[in-house]
């Protein structure tokens, strides 16, 4: 009903329904047609998923190009996933050249936005030392923000980070 009435958001929703099979039969090309729709109606999410669906190949050709104009469009409409996104595109080089600068500023991005994901990231990152100098400190914190935020993998980042 609510995308009948034309909310962007309740296209986003369906298209994620049907994008993972929630309540009907997983459907990539029905959740595809409702991320287009939710993303004409202006909908950051359904940018964000639209590229979700190009990044993992689900009814589409993998294409990381294409991945990372959604996420691009996404992040410029407000997503905070899109910019988590386009930090992981980055840190990974899925499409671009890898870049760990990039994926700070896009994680940094994504996190001021709200996103646990792009919290939980950058924590890896100075985890790891990529593109940082290694910091367990600062990979605490951020694991922390994350698991406040709701970060699904937060928590055994944390328990299995070095003191």
């Amino acid at each position: 009903k609510g995308a009948a009435a034309g909310s962007a958001e309740a296209m986003n929703n369906l298209g994620f329904l049907y994008d993972y099979g929630h309540g009907v039969t997983q459907d990539y090309q029905q959740a595809r047609q409702w991320y287009e729709k939710g993303m004409a109606a202006g909908s950051a999410d359904a940018m964000n998923n639209l590229g979700q669906l190009y990044s993992q190949g689900h009814g589409v050709a993998q294409d990381y190009q294409q991945a990372r104009q959604w996420y691009e469009k996404g992040a410029a409409a407000g997503s905070a996933e899109a910019m988590n996104n386009l930090g992981f595109l980055y840190d990974h080089g899925h499409g671009v050249t890898q870049d760990y600068q990039q994926a700070r500023q896009w994680y940094e991005k994504g996190a001021a936005a709200g996103s646990a994901n792009a919290m939980s990231n950058l924590g890896d990152l100075y985890e790891h030392g990529r593109g940082v100098t290694r910091d367990y400190q600062q990979a605490r914190q951020w694991y922390q923000k994350a698991a406040a935020a709701g970060g699904k993998d937060a928590e055994e980042r944390l328990r299995s980070l070095p003191q």
